[in-house]
């Protein structure tokens, strides 16, 4: 009766003591990874885009990870019988995909972020240029036109604009931090009206309509170059059709002329 119950002891021991290791060791794991996010500038600037922190990309990422992981075990298990112990590359290339899948998610959702606060930096300073024509002065004229933008993009400049005391210098910093080239101009812009009590109607309206057509010039050509990568894709489709349809033909025609002859 002894032996089994020390048996028990010791086995329940062994698994707190891994449960407690691997609870520090995979803390110590997630701590490392955030200091990593929180050091890589394009990491920072696209979690900045989104307005999500380094602790949730971790997390994400782990989980796809894990995910990846788990997908690839159940491939390597499938196809044992077919390639034995070569399917077993199958676990850690899923772990890898599902980790890609997370950073590229981010970077995807990242740049329409950015697409969404060029709008309304462009939307906020064509209304800037309204007011300030209208009489009011550059701070009255960025408090106006914020509280008329919006969107989500416009919501978050909003907040920034009516939380910082100088919110021209706040949205100079936010565009370099997201790497929005249009709302650093734009603070830049307000801050060089504001300094030096200038007009900036005619300076905010030219800017706007230079970045509209510069952003329509890049969405043409983006589609342009979509366009010309379809090209080989859709021939090559075009091609499987064609030989979909006309080898069965072409044998139907060739074991016609065979009874023929015979």
């Amino acid at each position: 009766m002894i032996g089994p119950a020390v048996a028990g002891a010791v086995v329940a021991g062994s698994g707190a003591t891994v449960a407690v290791g691997w609870s520090r060791w995979s803390e110590k794991l997630r701590e490392q990874a955030v200091r990593r996010v929180e050091s890589s500038a394009e990491l920072a600037a696209d979690l900045a885009a989104l307005g999500a922190d380094a602790p949730t990309f971790v997390a994400t990422s782990a989980a796809r990870l894990a995910a990846g992981t788990a997908a690839g075990l159940v491939l390597a298990i499938a196809a044992w019988g077919l390639i034995g112990p070569a399917g077993l590359l199958a676990i850690p290339a899923g772990g890898a995909i599902g980790a890609l899948a997370a950073r590229w998610g981010l970077a995807r959702q990242a740049t329409d972020a950015r697409g969404a606060l060029r709008v309304a930096a462009l939307e906020m300073a064509e209304l800037v240029s309204l007011a300030i024509g209208g009489g009011l002065g550059v701070p009255a004229a960025l408090d106006r036109a914020s509280s008329t933008v919006g969107g989500v993009a416009a919501e978050r400049l909003r907040a920034l604009v009516q939380s910082a005391p100088e919110p021209w210098a706040a949205l100079e910093a936010f565009g370099e931090e997201v790497r929005v080239g249009e709302l650093t101009d734009f603070g830049r812009t307000l801050a060089v009206g504001v300094a030096q009590q200038a007009r900036t109607r005619e300076v905010l309206l030219g800017w706007a309509q230079a970045a509209r057509a510069a952003r329509l010039e890049e969405t043409e050509a983006a589609a342009a170059a979509t366009t010309e990568a379809m090209t080989g894709p859709l021939a090559l489709v075009a091609f499987g059709f064609l030989l979909m349809v006309g080898i069965p033909a072409v044998l139907q025609l060739l074991s016609g002329v065979s009874a023929v002859h015979v």
